[in-house]
């Protein structure tokens, strides 16, 4: 593939610039009946993947409420009565709440493929990479959008089977966790929809040769 040549390069750095505005916006937001509303912008989330923890702490981490459902789920399990008919029951959990752990890692990934974008956009002779980068960013992000609606609705059903059983009618730990859980909702912020529409926008771009024959 040749170099790409000014329309498609103008294009592209315009996707990008986008792209780097989407730090600041919310990227991922929590709401809490009883608290009110969390936001996170990616800023927040790599900030703390990478100083592992010890920013922000006015405000609870989205790692630390993913793997506190993941704790919750299996103290239930732990503490039902009910015998499970195989060991691999008791551990199994909710595919949400599995993959909720990983989302700041895949927002830090997309991240770390943009800049590499600008790099690419930056060497002529590397445009043909443009095409791979921006494709892996976009299967990426869109992973980490899936996996919050995922564990939006694996927080709000993942107890619901447990709890509803008559032989949990009485255990007070399960009903604590069943109203705490009910009184989460976890949904995508516009910074998110926005990544994945940049990285789809980039590969459109590199692909789209023709828009430099008609300059």
């Amino acid at each position: 593939m040749i170099p790409m040549g000014k329309t498609r390069m103008r294009l592209a750095i315009a996707i990008v610039a986008v792209g780097l505005l989407t730090l600041i916006l919310p990227i991922i937001q929590m709401r809490f009946s009883m608290f009110g509303k969390v936001e996170w912008s990616s800023f927040d989330i790599v900030s703390r993947l990478v100083s592992g923890g010890d920013q922000q702490k006015d405000k609870p981490s989205f790692i630390d409420i993913a793997k506190a459902a993941k704790r919750v789920k299996t103290e239930v399990d732990r503490t039902s009565p009910s015998t499970p008919t195989s060991p691999q029951q008791t551990r199994r959990l909710p595919l949400g709440i599995m993959l909720a752990p990983f989302i700041p890692l895949e927002i830090a990934i997309t991240y770390a493929l943009l800049l590499v974008a600008i790099l690419v956009l930056s060497v002529r002779r590397m445009h043909r990479a443009l095409g791979f980068v921006s494709a892996a960013g976009a299967v990426i992000s869109t992973v980490a959008l899936v996996s919050v609606f995922l564990f939006s609705n694996a927080i709000q059903q993942s107890l619901a089977k447990e709890v509803t059983k008559p032989e949990m009618r009485d255990n007070v730990f399960a009903q604590l966790s069943q109203a705490f859980m009910e009184s989460i909702h976890v949904d995508p912020g516009v910074a998110l929809y926005l990544l994945v529409a940049v990285m789809a926008g980039l590969f459109a771009v590199w692909k789209c040769d023709w828009l430099d024959s008609n300059a």
